[in-house]
């Protein structure tokens, strides 16, 4: 899972979301550090919340300490909080991008719709960018795999 969030920093630049939050230097909290989006894992291994950040200066997202939503709604213009396992599960081509920002996805953005990660998400993982997932998600259904508890 943490090998894919250099891509996901990456290709988030190229989006929306990624070229408002490069172009905003405050927020709610006050000036902007490098830290412009937050990615939140519920019920990680052991049980924990997994926090990552989105560094504009790395297009990476690095591990944060997990603080509460609604600090983190104060302190990051854009963030997305999903469960662990369905963000696995998505890298795993077991599950499909809409199937995650459908429904188990919670987010928050500055701008436009357009703007949030949700819609970021479509272009990172969507089909016509990762034909891989899709393919691997299409044979999954084809024998029967069903989805996560947490992406119902």
């Amino acid at each position: 899972m943490k090998a894919e969030l250099p891509r996901l920093g990456r290709e988030l630049l190229a989006t929306g979301t990624g070229v408002l939050a490069c172009s905003i230097h405050e927020y709610l909290s006050g000036p902007l550090g490098p830290h412009r989006a937050v990615l939140r894992l519920k019920d990680g291994p052991g049980g924990e919340l997994l926090q990552f950040a989105w560094d504009v200066t790395l297009a990476d997202f690095v591990q944060v300490e997990a603080v509460g939503r609604e600090e983190a709604m104060a302190v990051y213009p854009f963030g997305a909080e999903m469960f662990f396992q369905d963000y696995v599960a998505l890298l795993q081509g077991r599950l499909q991008v809409w199937d995650v920002v459908g429904g188990a996805m919670e987010c928050w953005h500055i701008g436009r719709p357009l703007d949030s990660l949700v819609y970021a998400f479509f272009g990172v993982y969507g089909e016509h960018q990762r034909p891989d997932l899709a393919a691997l998600s299409y044979a999954g259904l084809a024998v029967g795999i069903t989805a996560p508890a947490g992406a119902r």
